[in-house]
């Protein structure tokens, strides 16, 4: 047999996923945190800026602003002494404080004039220098040129300085008549270096947890689930040896979820199958080893099924039956139900094709497979379904299928969501009205196609109505003269139960299978499920 090559193993695709997840993380924290900080670093500056620009105008003697706009000879006021106190004032601040500009002009319709400016105007020949608005800032003086200003924010851009952010607020003069605005600029590189040394500031921290939860989380991974797998793995490989060499398999396996389950499993079966060894090199005829390694395996069958009933005595809301008679040849039927949450409980009804011990192993595994898979998607039996049938096919080296009708039950509601995989159709019955045949849409058994779909639909059960699903066996069985009992004989015995109590019903359907087929030798299962909504 030519070996199946394989990719990465899980170990590896555990830590590229939380690589992954990290980056993710990492990445997002980071914008998240500079987002937030940038806007709260820019109300700051809009603060500091508003203030500075606020004090000038305070500080500076409107009327004298006044005098100035209505000079014919404004170079004069260069040397003035006033001129000069304000000058050394706004130079004296730009200067201790970082502003870009701090200075003073007179708004007209389509530019301004700077009175005094920190930065451009070092002689008497700079006076009446007059300037463009930048972009937006003819509808930003309109804001901030009148008595009751909008206080805000100018973001534009300087050559040789890059973009800026400007605050103006205005002045008055002793009638209380706007004269000009005083103006104070800060640079955005400012923003930015605050901003890149608080990113780092706060995300070397995070890098660090982040980094400690993900070694800590692929530890425990590793713990829980790559070494059981990797454990599980390697004993499988060695079975048939320790088998012929009969050594015990024990798994050291205490991950307290379903790896630990499918170990245990793993253990009885091999067990089973060890003892299934001994006793057929203790048997002398070959009906007495056939004998023995169908009972091992109806053993191994009957093991894996739900026998207690009622099964959760604490529920209410429902009835709950279930009931499997293997014939003289072992087969793959099977039934389960559980508990997914508090409101969600899983019906499976199926059949493996084949017979003995195949047959029986594939149960067992496609058993587990639908319990495992159930927990990831709780409410979709179709995509429960997708997935195991996607593993099945994955290890389905006998070529084996399987029939299966999947239902998940809402306790609260009623709503009993199912798909059909190949199976018979279920049969309802309504308070009051009798039982009939439900005909749902089928799709292919598990382990024929690899990307089959599963279509799911819904029914609606209330008080007092009843769901049975069953499988082959119960319409086939055969009398001695090669006749099958069919559905409208198994249908007319449901309407003929005396009650519709799920173990009744049961009961009553084997009771009526007795009859139809009047001792006859059966060579298939018959396996029935039957649940009620209480009254």
């Amino acid at each position: 047999m030519k070996k199946k090559k394989y990719g990465r193993s899980i170990g590896r695709k555990t830590v590229y996923g939380l690589i992954i997840l990290g980056i993710v993380m990492i990445i997002s924290v980071s914008g998240c945190v500079a987002f937030i900080y940038q806007r709260q670093t820019l109300d700051n500056f809009q603060d500091i800026t508003s203030g500075y620009a606020k004090s000038a105008a305070e500080y500076i003697d409107g009327d004298y602003v006044k005098k100035y706009a209505h000079s014919e000879n404004k170079k004069a006021f260069y040397n003035d002494p006033y001129y000069k106190e304000v000058q050394k004032y706004l130079d004296s601040i730009q200067n201790n404080t970082g502003l870009a500009y701090y200075y003073v002009f007179i708004p007209y319709e389509n530019d301004m004039e700077y009175v005094w400016d920190s930065d451009t105007i070092h002689s008497a020949d700079d006076l009446n220098h007059r300037e463009e608005y930048m972009e937006g800032g003819k509808e930003f003086v309109e804001k901030t040129f009148r008595k009751n200003p909008k206080p805000g924010i100018l973001v534009g851009y300087e050559e040789g300085i890059g973009q800026i952010s400007c605050s103006f607020y205005p002045i008055f003069d002793s009638d209380h008549n706007l004269v000009a605005l005083a103006g104070a600029d800060t640079t955005m590189e400012q923003v930015k270096v605050r901003l890149l040394h608080f990113i780092l500031a706060v995300m070397i921290p995070v890098l660090t947890v982040i980094i400690i939860a993900i070694l800590a989380w692929y530890r425990y991974m590793k713990k829980k689930l790559i070494i059981p797998l990797h454990t599980l793995n390697s004993v499988s490989k060695t079975m048939a040896q320790n088998l012929k060499e009969d050594v015990d398999v024990e798994l050291d396996i205490n991950t307290h979820d379903e790896i630990e389950e499918l170990a245990d499993s793993f253990e009885f079966m091999n067990t089973e199958i060890r003892d299934y060894i001994h006793q057929v090199e203790n048997l002398t005829s070959e009906k007495e080893r056939i004998g023995a390694e169908l009972d091992i395996a109806r053993n191994i069958q009957d093991g894996m099924l739900p026998q207690t009933f009622p099964p959760f005595p604490e529920r209410s809301e429902f009835d709950l039956y279930a009931s499997m008679k293997a014939a003289k040849e072992v087969g793959g039927d099977f039934y389960d139900y559980f508990l997914l949450d508090d409101d969600h409980l899983a019906l499976v009804i199926a059949d493996v094709s084949g017979k003995g011990v195949p047959a029986a192993l594939t149960m067992m595994a496609t058993k587990i497979l639908i319990n495992n898979t159930a927990l990831m998607h709780p409410t979709s039996p179709g995509k429960i379904l997708e997935e195991v049938n996607k593993q099945v096919l994955d290890n389905n080296g006998a070529d084996m299928f399987v029939t299966v009708w999947l239902g998940i039950l809402e306790i609260s509601t009623g709503t009993l969501t199912c798909a059909n995989a190949g199976h018979e159709y279920p049969v309802i019955y309504r308070e009051g009205k009798s039982f009939e045949l439900f005909k749902d849409k089928h799709g292919l058994v598990l382990g024929a196609m690899p990307e089959s779909k599963y279509s799911e639909y819904t029914v609606k059960l209330d008080k007092g109505d009843v769901i049975y699903v069953y499988t082959d066996g119960v319409p086939e069985a055969t009398d001695n003269n090669d006749k099958q009992m069919g559905m409208n004989y198994m249908v007319d015995a449901l309407n003929n139960m005396p009650s519709t109590n799920p173990e009744t019903i049961i009961n009553e359907m084997y009771n009526a299978i007795d009859d139809f087929i009047q001792g006859a030798e059966q060579f298939d299962d018959t396996t029935m499920l039957c649940l009620r909504i209480k009254k």
